[in-house]
Parts: C-alpha cells; structure tokens; sequence
C-alpha cells in the first residue's frame, strides 16, 4: 500500500506529498518511480527539475528502444522546449535521432501479412489494412503533447537567432517529427525557410521522409538516394539505407531492398534493420531466414518491435502450414498488445486449426 501512498497525494493534489514520496524510491534506480516523479515535476511546472532528473537516468550509450528510456527523453525535450534550452533541445533530439528519421518499416510487414485474408470478406480486408496503417504505420517516438510543443517550436521566430549550422540540424529533426501529423506541408516551408541548401545529410533525409508521408515515395527516394551519397563512407547513412530499403521494398523490389538494409546492418545490428530484414526475407520467400530473424527479436524491449516479430514469425509458420505454430506466436502478440486486429487473427489461425 505504502507504494501507493504517492498516488493517493496526487488525487487529492498534494503534489509536494506525491513528490517527496516518489523522490524516496528514485535511488533504487527503477524508472517507473522516475517517470512517476517526472510526470509530478511537469503537473508543478518544475521544468528545470525535470531536466536534472532526466539527466541522472539518461546514460551514454541510450538503449532508445527500451520504452521507458523514451519517455523519459521526451519528458526531458518537453520541459527544454518550455525553458527554451535549445542547446537540450538538439542534444535530446540527437540522442533519439534514428527514431526520428527512419520510415517505420511496418508497412513492408504489412505488405506481406495477408495470407489469411482469402478466409475473410472483401470489406473486412480492406478495414484490416486501414486498421494496419492506423495503428502502426503512423508511429512517432514522441506524444501527440509534444508534437504540438514541437510544433509551436518550429514556428517560433527564436530559432533566427540561432547558428545557421546549429538551427538547420534541430529543424531537420524537428520537421521529420512532423511528417506524420497535418502540419507536414508547412514544415517544408519552414525547412525552406531555414535551411543553407540540400547538401546536408540530416535535412535530406528528413525531407524525404515528410514527403514519402506526403505520398511521394519517388521524389523521397530519390532525396535518400541523394544522403547517402553525400554521407559518403561515414557511418550517419544508416536512416536514409533503411529509408530507401523501405520503398524498393513496397515497390515489390525485394532483392533491392534487401541489398540496402544489408548494407545498414553493416554500420549497425539495429532492432529496426533486423525487423525490415526479416520482414524482407518473408516477402521473398525466404520462410527459414527470416524465422530466425524474426525469433531473435522477440526479447527486445520496444513492444511494437516485438509485436511485428510475432507477426512476421506467425505468417513464416502459415507459408509453411504450421497454423499451431502460428497461432501461438500470434496469441503472444494478442497477449501483448490485446486488440481487434491482432485478435481478429488469432480467431482466423483458430479456425484453420479446427479445419
């Protein structure tokens, strides 16, 4: 009861209480009782608190797909944003940059998924695939209450002030943010009003992804296309090779994309290139491959990652008509993240079972 004590404080707005009793479980180092304390500095508008909290939690080298690390580099942007710390800002936004400037490779999972759809209406397939889209193609690291403080950000006439090197970074991240919300096409403005020309790799690449949202895959391809050449031999290519892996792959350019997310897993063995391998080796037929792809990424941290996982792994055991199997790897993913299209399948792997 007592770990509830902090709780009962908040309801009744006692938030010196709350915060003194969370602050008393902090040094035990669990980030839940770190997010609780952050969410209660942020309800006090103690935003320079939060700051130094974060700072204590946030190591070197960030795992940016265990979830909780997440939440708590966006408590830290939101509270700089609020006390324009545009130096935290940039830091904060480096340090999550690959979640920034990658397209979610879900849609070339999607693409495949759909075996089972002969056993189903045309009208449920076509809801099926809208839900997909819905649910997980328009993923952002971020809150919905950040994107509108970014938002805000990126129209803020502070961001002349800054050094023109230093400014097109943070807005190339912060318009790649908004690729996905109904503000992309004034953050192009904003990128152009900003920017010292296309010669940088982070403003390519995020361009190109704000305009594959805005359903121009071609151009974006050819704006990744572009990043890479100029990045050269360094290794900060990585986002525009998964990117350009990503629309080979939905243009059904399977050996292409698998060329280029190779290459990616070269400079580094990410949880999103290994889920867009796997997810390319199912498109090809490649069932074995990409079982042990999707396998090894079951125990990652990103519960999104590993509900893809289960998906692709359900779908490698239905090509090859192991339907027990894939039952079972899509009843983990339901028990993940219970909802009606994860549902809706486990219900069609039941019946084929039964048949």
């Amino acid at each position: 009861m007592q770990k509830l004590d902090w709780l009962l404080d908040l309801l009744q707005g006692d938030l010196d209480s709350a915060e003194k009793k969370v602050t008393d479980t902090v040094p035990t180092l669990e980030k839940d009782s770190v997010l609780n304390l952050l969410a209660i500095k942020l309800l006090k508008r103690d935003y320079e608190g939060i700051i130094s909290v974060s700072e204590r939690f946030l190591e070197d080298q960030l795992d940016i797909y265990d979830e909780n690390n997440v939440k708590i580099l966006e408590y830290r942007l939101v509270a700089s944003i609020l006390v324009n710390d545009f130096t935290k800002i940039l830091d904060t936004l480096r340090r999550i940059r690959t979640k920034i400037l990658i397209i979610s490779p879900v849609s070339t999972l999607a693409h495949k998924i759909g075996s089972w759809y002969e056993l189903l209406s045309e009208q449920r397939v076509t809801n099926l695939r809208r839900q997909i889209v819905q649910d997980y193609l328009k993923e952002e690291p971020f809150s919905k209450f950040a994107l509108a403080l970014i938002t805000k950000l990126l129209r803020n006439d502070r961001l002349s002030g800054l050094d023109p090197v230093i400014r097109q970074e943070l807005v190339s991240y912060l318009i790649a943010l908004m690729a996905q919300t109904p503000f992309a096409k004034e953050a192009l403005i904003k990128l152009r009003q900003y920017s010292t020309g296309e010669n940088d790799y982070n403003l390519l690449t995020a361009k190109g992804k704000v305009l594959f949202f805005l359903n121009k895959p071609t151009v974006a391809l050819g704006l990744f296309t572009k990043a890479v050449a100029l990045a050269g031999d360094m290794k900060d290519k990585f986002e525009a090779l998964i990117n350009i892996s990503q629309i080979y792959a939905l243009y059904g350019e399977f050996k292409l994309a698998l060329e280029y997310v190779k290459q990616a897993l070269l400079i580094r063995q990410d949880p999103i290139a290994r889920l867009l391998r796997g997810a390319i080796l199912l498109n090809i037929g490649s069932y074995d491959e990409a079982s042990l792809a999707f396998r090894a990424l079951i125990q990652v941290r990103d519960k999104k990652i590993k509900l893809l996982a289960l998906f692709g792994l359900s779908e490698c055991y239905i090509a090859k008509g192991n339907f027990r199997a894939a039952f079972d790897s899509i009843w983990k993913a339901y028990m993940l993240y219970p909802n009606e299209l994860v549902r809706i399948y486990a219900n069609v792997l039941k019946r084929c079972i039964g048949s």
